[in-house]
Formats: structure tokens, C-alpha cells, sequence
């Protein structure tokens, strides 16, 4: 205080002769620099300061980060110059770790860097083949709602750990269930959804220390809301046969608009094009595959010539016909349980596919054996034929390319196979069939008991209520 106050009182004396002598402004700077020298201390030869505040006389930190060329600055929450000085010696070693060897960013990454982040990372576990490439592309879905959700309101270090059960959207309060329950999304997708963006906070927490939280909070699922639930929406999402025969129907007038090979070669028509016509029925024999067999969708593209076997089965006697049956192996790699499995299908379809693909090595629904076809061009397709179809509009939005599995699983239920052959075909378990497909064997029970009740209804004649009181 004393240095402070002879340091005023020299600067009032010169100003009186700072007229006559023209050095006011050079006596003001030294007086200020002094002021400064006396309130700042350097931390770290430099790399930090700290300065007492003019108010409360509690010293601040701040520390350029030349990377984001930003100053990072910080309560030290002390008035006590030492206290001060060890808090910004330790604060600065940490953001030096941090910015120039972790390479981190300090004032926070974007969601969208985050993911980013997330996604590289998942990406070279595809190159060690810890996950195959369609789960990444799953993974990326996901998190592309979760950003939705989000909507550019948090840095990663600002997101609390409730945003899951409480969120603010377009004014309104909401969790993530409601939010994808509104965008019509069923009780599996949201609970997968939920999966993937725990692996993600699991990252950011985990691996990158992010955040200060332990976990993420999630809001508990009540799948009789979403959609009336599991079985619920199972049935609204399968094909009745009805609409099954609408859809391949639609089918051929789908693949007509197409041009077959010997109509290119006789027309001039500038539109008709094989290709297109080629890839139409790509898509038809694909999703007739899909239905007779229950594959998931990745286990159909990721299919190959090479793992399918061609016999001839004779149904009954020696007179009667050969039909010709496709041993299928879908391999452990490509099946969503990393469980590998074979069954026998009717080899109709792709005996017909055969004949029109130009290939017969590598994937087998593919343009040319060597890459998979695209998800998103059979989606395209089925909404394609969806609309080609008379299946009723507000029906078709139930309606997506599982519906096929839906309707595999449905129909064999119904014709009495037994759930033990289903799940290794369809690569499920047996307690995953009964409690989903549970509609259908309460259906079949209920046909049965109104047989039973029909055939009695005629074989006895009904007795009067009051001849059954007399009797007693």
C-alpha cells in the first residue's frame, strides 16, 4: 500500500509541472506498469499469470491456449498470494497435459466432434474385426437421432447426466423415449438406440475423461406405450396374406418397368434401360428370399454363392417330383448373434436370380459378386413397391422391409412348425419366438377351440335352460 501511495504522490506532483516539462503521459504509463507489476504474477516462466481482483482482491488465473487461441481463465477462490500461485502452478501443468500432449481440446468438443471421435474409434475395431462393417453403419444411425434430440444445445463436457430422462424440444419438456416414440419408432429401436448411446457416454467418460459423471442416466422403457408394445407392434408391422399377395404382385409390375436384355437389343426407346431393369429384379428376388427364409437384412447381403449348396429331394415315392432345396450356411460373422447356422430352403428363388445375375462368385444380391448391395437401394425399392401396390396408404406406413421376417416367422407358426426349427433358421431363440409371436399361437388356439365348438354345435342339439334347472 505504501509503494502504491508514493507512487501517486509522485504522479500528482509531476502533473502540476506537466505543462512546462511535456512528460505527463510518460510519467502515467511508468505509474500503471508499476500498478500492474505489483497485482500480476507470472506462473510457469510465463505460461500463466495470475492477477488480484480490483474488488474483492481474490487472484485470477488466465493461461493462453494458443491451439484454440483462446485465454482459459479461472477463480484461483483464494486472496492469499501463495495459495494463489501453487492452485495456477498446478491448474497450468494440467491444461499443458491436456492441450499439447492429449492433444485435447479445453474448452470443449461438440457433440458433433464427439461422435466423430466415436465413430473412428469404432471404425478401427472394423479393421480388427472386433464388430463387422453393418453393425458400424447401425451405430451411426443411432447416434445420428441422438444428435437430433439434442439439437446443438451442449458442448460434450456441458451435457448433464439426466439429458436421456429430461429434455427441452422446441419448448416443450421431453425424454428420449417420448421423443422417438413421436417419430414412430417401435420399443426395440429405442431400447437398441439407448444401448448404443451408453457406449458412447461409456467413451467419452471412459476413454477421453470428458466428463465427470459415472454414467449415463437412462428413462425406464414402458413398451406397452410404444406402440401397445413388443407383441403389439409385431402385428401391426406384419404382412396379413392378403397384403402379402397385393405386394408381390406389385412386384412384377415393378420389375416390368424395367427392360429386360432381349427388349433392349430390338428397341430404340431411350428409357428403357437394363441396368435399371437388372437392379429391379435384384430387389424382387431379394425380398421374395427375404420372406421365404426370415434372414435378417444383413445376413442377406452378406451372403455368397459360396455358401450355398444346390440338391435335388425327392418328396415322396419314385413317381413323384424332385424339387430342388438350397443348404444354406450363414456364417458366425455375418449373423447379428455371432452364432453360425445352417438350414434348408426352397431354392426357387435363387435358382431364378441365378439366371439373370452375371455372377456366380461372391455376394449373391449384388451388382457384381464383389460389393454388397446397398441397404438403403432395397429400402427404396420395397417403398417403391409399397406405393405400386393397393395395399391400403395409412397400412403401407406400418409396413418396412422386416415386416418380410414378421411375416416368415407368422406364416410358419400358423402352418404348425415347431419353434425349435424356426429359431435356427431365423437365428433367434426359442423364448424370443414364443413371446414375441405370441399373437399367433393364442390365434391358433382360438381357431382350434371354435372348431371344436362348431363341430359340437352341430353333433348336439342344445338343451333348454330350464330343462338343465329341472334336472337339478
Amino acid at each position: 500500500m505504501l509503494t502504491a501511495f508514493l507512487l501517486w504522490f509522485l504522479f500528482a506532483v509531476v502533473q502540476q509541472d506537466s505543462v512546462l516539462k511535456g512528460n505527463k503521459y510518460e510519467i502515467m504509463n511508468i505509474v500503471k506498469k508499476e500498478l500492474v507489476m505489483e497485482n500480476e504474477i507470472k506462473i510457469m516462466d510465463g505460461k500463466a499469470a495470475i492477477t488480484r481482483c480490483k474488488n474483492s482482491n481474490i487472484w485470477q488465473m488466465r493461461m493462453w491456449i494458443s491451439r484454440e487461441k483462446k485465454y482459459y481463465r479461472v477463480t484461483t477462490g483464494t486472496r492469499n498470494k501463495e495459495q494463489a500461485i501453487e492452485f495456477a502452478q498446478t491448474e497450468t501443468a494440467k491444461l499443458i497435459y491436456r492441450s499439447e500432449s492429449k492433444k485435447e481440446k479445453i474448452f470443449g468438443i461438440t457433440v458433433n466432434e464427439g461422435i466423430t471421435e466415436f465413430l473412428d474409434w469404432k471404425s478401427r475395431q472394423v479393421a480388427t474385426k472386433q464388430i463387422v462393417p453393418q453393425r458400424l453403419q447401425t451405430i451411426i444411425s443411432h447416434l445420428a437421432h441422438f444428435e437430433k434430440y439434442l439439437d446443438g444445445q451442449f458442448k460434450v463436457n456441458q451435457i448433464p447426466k439426466t439429458i436421456l430422462r429430461n429434455n427441452i424440444i422446441n419448448g416443450v419438456e421431453k425424454n428420449y423415449v417420448e421423443y422417438r416414440a413421436e417419430k414412430k419408432a417401435s420399443y426395440t429401436t429405442i431400447k437398441n438406440e439407448m444401448s448404443t448411446i451408453g457406449m458412447l457416454f461409456k467413451y467419452w467418460i471412459e476413454e477421453k475423461d470428458y466428463m465427470e459423471m459415472k454414467a449415463i442416466l437412462k428413462p425406464i422403457i414402458n413398451s406397452t406405450l410404444i406402440h401397445g408394445g413388443t407383441t403389439a407392434n409385431v402385428r401391426r408391422q406384419t404382412f396379413t396374406e392378403t397384403e402379402y399377395n397385393k405386394f408381390t404382385g406389385a412386384m412384377r409390375s415393378y420389375v416390368a418397368k424395367g427392360c429386360k436384355q432381349e427388349i433392349l437389343q430390338t428397341t430404340r426407346n431411350p428409357v428403357c434401360n437394363y441396368s435399371d431393369y437388372y437392379k429391379r429384379e435384384l430387389a424382387r428376388r431379394y425380398l421374395l428370399f427375404a420372406s421365404n427364409t426370415g434372414l435378417r437384412s444383413g445376413e442377406i447381403r452378406q451372403l455368397k454363392w459360396e455358401n450355398v449348396k444346390f440338391s435335388k429331394v425327392q418328396e415322396g415315392g419314385h413317381n413323384t417330383e424332385h424339387r430342388i432345396m438350397a443348404e444354406v450356411e450363414v456364417l458366425p460373422q455375418t449373423s447379428k448373434v455371432r452364432k453360425g447356422r445352417t438350414f434348408f430352403v426352397d431354392a426357387e428363388q435363387l435358382l431364378k436370380w441365378k439366371k439373370v445375375c452375371k455372377h456366380t462368385n461372391g455376394f449373391i444380391f449384388s451388382i457384381d459378386g464383389n460389393y454388397e448391395y446397398k441397404r438403403q437401394n432395397i429400402n427404396e425399392a420395397f417403398k417403391h413397391i409399397l406405393k405400386m401396390s393397393t395395399i391400403d396408404k395409412k397400412r403401407q406406413d406400418d409396413l418396412v422391409p422386416y415386416s418380410l421376417r414378421h411375416y416368415h416367422i407368422t406364416r410358419e407358426v400358423k402352418r404348425g412348425n415347431g419353434f425349435d426349427a424356426l429359431s435356427v433358421q431365423c437365428g433367434t431363440s426359442i423364448r424370443h419366438i414364443e413371446s414375441t409371436y405370441l399373437h399367433v399361437d393364442k390365434q391358433m388356439m382360438l381357431e382350434t377351440a371354435m372348431k371344436k365348438f362348431n363341430a359340437d354345435k352341430q353333433r348336439y342339439k342344445p338343451i333348454p335352460l330350464n330343462e338343465i334347472i329341472r334336472q337339478d
